[in-house]
């Protein structure tokens, strides 16, 4: 047994406090209640004068919090009492880091009574105390609302949010007096002890120097990857797009020239430079093999004619809007949609197992049914050349359809619970699957094993999408934090977060630098992944936001709402009015179509919570399906282009990222995308 001496150090005397707690926590709980007095005589006999006030107060807790207490169930809410009212109670300057402890604590306590048996009476504490916490923060609202349901040891171990409490210590920030209070109090009674014992294996204390007033620290504290985060933002993440010669095959006139030219290639090659984003914003290198494809080939034969014709958006240039409206399908029928890269086809994941695909160019009014499945289809995703489809359901598998044969060509296991995100490499071959088992996996379609497992996240991995450049891959999880990976060796190099809800929508901007993300917390954050700072906050929604696109140049942002809206942002400017990369002056179309740059800079832009309806009476929309026809689509221009006529609108643009709301009479806005051409398309089931 460890014995501590005066001139034993520091570290020292408070490793051997800690050992001996631990001792005699596992003796109790083994019922050795002789061989227990007998160590506490021992310590109590081996304690002298010469030990510092430290040093006396850890033996004190030890001998006066374990000696004959049984730790009754009722005991942690008349504690958690205690705390509460003297955190109430404590001066002005400190109350607001103090109260900032209320929550893991109230949480903790709540935890307990459950695992004694005591369900009921935890259900009362979690109901009398948790009102507060509910009231103030929307991100805790919905961590308490999964606590409801924990009524039995055995539901305990198996709900989401309780297992987050559990295995992991919540972060706290306190100044060192802040802190000296805390310990003090804690300290003043041995029946505290149970408090004290939360702080001490629940929880972080991260030193926070100088007092911040309360709402600073409950939006600060929580299930943070501090030290984490500090250690990642040291990696270099090359986050420059993909230059053309990298997927393009060279024409077969070209192929005697590259002949020739290989020996001076593997001369030069000695001297080539490390990967490195160049001046223009491209990657020097493909850093993961990709496959080439031939000058018009499908999916890209008709890519550059696509892009002379493209309107390029901006303040004074907004978008339409094509709704596709799935009737009789909102609460229990269609769980996903996504659409091919010119809207023409359509594919959504039903309830019943089965995927829908309906080819707009064909004239087909009921669609192709996909059948393979044999659960749910939670997500579905189209590949850009609109041949494949791949989708994920409820059964744990992965599944690669053939659009022109209507067939299932591959079924890819590997999750053993449901997925919930799918999404396709911008060039094909490559895939991600995001699952409930909280993993997120790569594939590719020449294998039916994953190249990579994705472990990190703490719970669920909702949203998955990949960069430009196929080098990293976005995931979002129910843990309220999204990562960034690097696929050349499956590590996790960026960690954004924590956010106050659930991430289920991910983009990225066109050239790689930016990610913005949102879910259940229906604010929009976006992140510069270069530096891993946060660069925008976009607040205006009214409930969660399920997905979000960026213009083909990358100055606007929309996002697809279940509050019924379509909403257009600022995506050239940061909350302070900086510009952002690639932002730097307002680009406006031409007649013909071609980009023109402006030498007059946009305003700064401000958070705003007033939407701006642009929004007016349906115009050309087809009629809706009759309701004996439940899963078939309606499409139709929905709104209308939303430019502003007057000054005043105008003005108030300037001042505000959010461009235009359009808004639906009752359907809630599953997806939104940019066609090459930047027509904006969106659906949702009514």
């Amino acid at each position: 047994f460890v014995v501590m001496n005066p001139g034993t150090p520091k570290d020292a005397r408070e490793r051997a406090v800690l050992v001996q707690q631990v001792v005699i926590e596992y003796l109790r709980k083994r019922g050795y209640r002789s061989t227990e007095r007998e160590l506490l005589a021992e310590i109590s006999k081996e304690a002298d004068a010469s030990y510092d006030d430290e040093s006396r107060n850890a033996m004190m807790i030890i001998n006066r919090s374990m000696r004959g207490y049984d730790e009754q169930p009722m005991m942690y809410e008349e504690m958690y009492r205690e705390l509460r009212d003297w955190a109430d109670g404590s001066l002005d300057l400190y109350k607001g880091e103090l109260h900032s402890v209320l929550y893991p604590h109230m949480v903790h306590c709540f935890l307990e009574m459950v695992k004694r048996g005591a369900s009921a009476d935890a259900q009362r504490f979690l109901k009398k105390y948790g009102k507060e916490f509910m009231a103030n923060s929307e991100k805790r609202a919905e961590e308490l609302r999964g606590l409801m349901g924990v009524t039995s040891t055995q539901i305990l171990q198996e709900n989401e949010t309780a297992k987050l409490f559990l295995n992991n210590r919540y972060e706290l920030f306190l100044s060192s007096y802040a802190l000296e209070l805390l310990l003090a109090f804690l300290t003043d009674n041995p029946r505290r002890y149970l408090l004290l014992r939360i702080l001490n294996h629940n929880c972080r204390i991260l030193d926070h120097t100088i007092p911040t007033a309360g709402n600073l620290l409950d939006g600060a504290s929580g299930f943070f990857a501090t030290e984490e985060q500090k250690a990642l933002a040291s990696k270099e993440v090359l986050w420059g797009t993909l230059k053309e010669k990298e997927y393009i095959k060279a024409d077969d006139t070209d192929d005697k020239d590259a002949t020739d030219n290989k020996g001076k290639e593997e001369e030069e090659e000695e001297e080539k430079k490390p990967p490195h984003v160049e001046a223009d914003g491209s990657l020097s290198e493909a850093l993961v093999p990709i496959p080439k494809y031939r000058v018009g080939a499908t999916g890209l034969e008709n890519l550059t004619a696509n892009t002379k014709g493209r309107v390029a958006l901006s303040r004074s240039s907004l978008p339409s809007c094509l709704f596709y409206t799935f009737a009789n399908t909102r609460g229990c029928a269609m769980n996903c949609v996504t659409m091919s890269a010119d809207a023409s086809l359509v594919a959504a994941g039903f309830q019943e197992s089965s995927v829908r695909v309906w080819d707009y160019k064909s004239g087909q009014q009921n669609g192709t049914k996909l059948v393979g499945h044999s659960g749910p289809v939670f997500a579905v995703d189209m590949s850009f050349c609109s041949q494949f489809l791949l989708s994920g359901s409820e059964d744990g598998t992965a599944r690669l359809w053939s659009i022109p044969l209507k067939s299932d060509l591959v079924a890819f296991r590997g999750h053993n619970h449901p997925i919930w995100s799918v999404a396709w490499g911008p060039y094909g071959h490559y895939f991600v699957t995001g699952s409930h088992d909280s993993t997120a996996r790569i594939w590719s379609t020449e294998r039916i094993s994953p190249l990579r497992i994705l472990s990190g996240h703490l719970s669920d991995v909702e949203a998955t999408v990949w960069h430009p450049n196929c080098t990293y891959v976005a995931t979002g999880s129910t843990d309220l934090t999204s990562r960034l990976w690097d696929l050349r060796v499956g590590d996790c190099v960026r960690v954004f977060g924590t956010h106050s809800g659930p991430l289920q929508a991910l983009a990225f901007s066109p050239n790689g630098r930016y990610l913005a993300m949102s879910g259940n917390t229906r604010d929009i954050h976006v992140w510069d992944i270069a530096e891993g700072r946060q660069v925008q906050r976009l607040k205006g929604h009214e409930a969660s936001v399920w997905h979000l696109a960026y213009s083909c140049e990358g100055s606007v942002l929309a996002s697809a709402s279940a509050d019924n809206t379509v909403r257009v942002w600022d995506a050239t400017t940061s909350g302070g009015g900086k510009k952002l990369l690639g932002g730097a002056s307002p680009v406006t179309a031409t007649a013909n179509g071609t980009p023109e740059t402006s030498g007059k800079a946009d305003g700064p832009a401000k958070t705003s919570t007033t939407p701006m309806d642009t929004a007016g009476s349906t115009t050309g929309s087809a009629a809706a399906p009759a309701a004996s026809a439940p899963t078939s689509a309606a499409a139709g221009a929905a709104f209308p282009g939303g430019q502003p006529s007057t000054s005043a609108r105008q003005s108030q643009k300037a001042e505000s990222p959010l461009l235009c709301t359009l808004r639906t009479k009752r359907t809630p806005a599953f997806y939104v995308r940019f066609t090459r051409k930047n027509l904006m398309v969106a659906a949702g089931a009514y």
